[in-house]
């Protein structure tokens, strides 16, 4: 059932995130079986309904070290966060689960066999330049393993360790040891701009990211060959995380990917919230605050700084609960996707197929307002009806340069994972004041790293208008007032507007107008039939309000009741009037597609929706 309602709704991809390894026991190398048989069940339930695959299986978050693990001076009980980049033990355990998750075969066919999968992740949200690098969190002796290799990498660049010490001047550190042929690390904190003040810290810190950023990457390199050496032909990911800085460091982290296939990052929109276990769950007693991402499009996480010739995901994407703002995420995802010409996008998260049923959800995928409004979003994205920008900006670099931390800033929307804390925001961005980081919804903006590639700075001062607060596509689709927080799209076959829809008024569009009393709120029409709108005999209208629990009760901005099930939805409240009026006729469907009548003539080409109709068919 799960299967079939989702690709029902428009999705073709799913992400299974979960450890396939059995820590009960002493042997860190054993997997759990069952839940690889699980996983290959659910591959090919979905692989049915015409559904990818992709592969999340280790997160050091679901590990912790014990003695038994033989990573001798390890933090114990600790997450081994980091350690798989450069610790001999943990990657030979990494190792040996890995080849066993790809070769066991399951009713007689292997992982490495299976064309539905369409990518396999090395690790989930790790990095080298996180906050969680730290010398207490790494162990002393997966450390002293570190800067022993930080010293050897010292020694080949500068002919010696002492010469590399005289380098840095003054900055030394208590653990640095010619004697010991060590170099102290230092913590992701001295590998931010506040971190390597002054010219001597930042030699040391520029030489400490350059070894760093190459441990990482050569980990990924060797990862990705060994599963390629296992049989493995599906495209393989390297991690997709943020670092402590990203104005310093996330050109960096990018970099390191380039060693496998696939570039992924994650992305999570939302309002404060605050509380015990608010970074994972809503509970009675937290507090937040409302956050609508259509008037605030700087810390929407759908800017991509793409790298010229890789095909680039996201494979976690949610707006956080509680908020009432949610009806947009889809379109604006979808679209906006379309346009830099991302290559997908993965929504977080979803246990089965059923409605959500309890109010204690942060990431609530299977919600009316969230996988209800996939269908439309889905189709509009997935066969191109918003049009791919060329490069409005491409800056050109090389390996050099990203070792020399020259030009290796990322300005993108601002990430609310609950796991990151003191991320600058872009209105941080000195180092990059010349770039506006609007251009992502003018088009697309790339890195290239290829020989001959010339930069490109297009003239956006007529896309991009401040002063109005107004964004407008490139390709003139899709015109963002975050001002008044709306989104118009405007192409032959998707029409849309979402946002604050009354104050708005009547929202004229190519084939159609729409007009709403609703507060806040998305109608999508839609082409069926591959047809413009202006001729198409066959057309959904997805509209869509405002959700909460059934009792959910919060008062001045503390919840006193999550609330639990039926799933409340605002009424729709909205009138859509095509231009060819010619032989309409509607059927309201319900919320799992189901005519809930005959088909009825539209008037004059005047349709009022329903006020509980998500969704209604048009046909002429």
């Amino acid at each position: 059932m799960t299967a079939a309602r989702w690709a029902k709704l428009g999705i073709n991809m799913v992400r299974i995130h979960g450890g396939m390894f059995d820590r009960k026991g002493n042997d860190p190398t054993v997997i759990d079986h069952h839940q690889l048989e699980r996983m290959h069940h659910v591959i090919q339930v979905l692989k049915r309904h015409g559904i990818y695959t992709h592969v999340s299986h280790f997160f050091p978050l679901w590990m912790q070290l014990k003695a038994s693990d033989g990573i001798a001076g390890s933090a114990l009980g600790k997450h081994p966060f980091t350690l798989p980049y450069f610790e001999p033990r943990m990657q030979q355990i990494y190792r040996d689960w890995l080849k066993q998750i790809l070769t066991t075969k399951i009713n007689g066919k292997a992982l490495i066999d299976e064309p539905a999968v369409a990518c396999v992740e090395i690790i989930n949200e790790d990095s080298l330049f996180f906050w969680t690098f730290s010398a207490v969190a790494i162990g002393d002796g997966p450390l002293a393993t570190l800067e022993s290799q930080f010293a050897a990498w010292l020694t080949k660049k500068y002919g010696g360790l002492d010469k590399a010490f005289a380098a840095w001047g003054k900055e030394r550190h208590q653990r640095d040891s010619i004697d010991l042929r060590r170099a102290a690390v230092l913590d992701a904190w001295n590998m931010t701009r506040d971190g390597m003040q002054g010219e001597d810290k930042r030699k040391r810190m520029t030489d400490q990211i350059a070894f760093l950023a190459t441990t990482q990457r050569n980990f990924y390199r060797d990862t990705a060959t060994y599963m390629k050496e296992l049989g493995c032909r599906s495209p393989i990911s390297a991690s997709n995380w943020t670092t402590a800085d990203n104005l310093v460091l996330g050109g960096v982290e990018r970099w390191t990917y380039l060693a496998t296939d696939v570039i992924d990052k994650h992305g999570y929109f939302g309002g404060k919230h605050e509380g015990d276990a608010a970074g994972y769950s809503v509970r009675e007693g937290h507090t937040y605050e409302e956050a609508c991402a259509l008037t605030d499009p700087e810390s929407v996480p759908i800017s991509y700084l793409q790298i010229t010739g890789r095909p680039h995901i996201d494979s976690e994407i949610a707006w956080n609960k509680p908020n009432r703002f949610v009806a947009d995420g889809n379109l604006l995802v979808a679209s906006y996707a379309a346009l830099q010409g991302v290559d997908g996008y993965i929504w977080f998260a979803a246990e089965d197929g059923n409605w959500l049923n309890n109010g204690n959800g942060k990431w609530t995928w299977m919600m009316p307002g969230e996988i209800g409004q996939s269908p439309a979003a889905a189709l509009q994205y997935r066969r191109g009806d918003v049009t791919e920008s060329e490069p409005v900006v491409r800056q050109v670099s090389n390996d050099a340069d990203v070792l020399l931390l020259n030009g290796t800033g990322i300005v993108e929307g601002k990430n609310v994972d609950f796991r990151i804390t003191g991320i600058p925001t872009s209105s941080d961005a000195n180092p990059l004041s010349a770039f506006d980081p609007l251009t992502y919804f003018a088009g697309r903006v790339e890195r290239s790293f290829e020989r001959n590639a010339k930069p490109i700075s297009q003239d956006l001062r007529k896309l991009i208008d401040r002063s109005a607060k107004r964004v407008t596509s490139v390709t003139g689709e899709l015109t963002w007032n975050y001002g008044d927080g709306l989104l118009t799209v405007n192409t032959p076959r998707s029409q849309a507007v979402t946002g604050f829809l009354s104050k708005a008024g009547a929202v004229k569009l190519g084939d159609l107008t729409i007009e709403s009393q609703m507060e806040y709120g998305t109608v999508h029409v839609i082409s069926l039939d591959d047809q413009p709108l202006a001729t198409s005999r066959r057309i959904l209208i997805q509209a869509f309000s405002e959700e909460k629990m059934y009792g959910f009760r919060a008062e001045n901005g503390v919840i006193k009741d999550v609330g639990r099930v039926p799933i409340n939805v605002r009424d729709i409240q909205a009138t859509v009037k095509f231009s060819n009026a010619a032989g309409l006729k509607a059927t309201v469907l319900d919320a799992n597609g189901y005519a809930t009548g005959n088909a009825s003539p539209v008037a004059n080409g005047m349709l009022s929706l329903q006020r509980d109709a998500m969704y209604t068919i048009v046909t002429r």
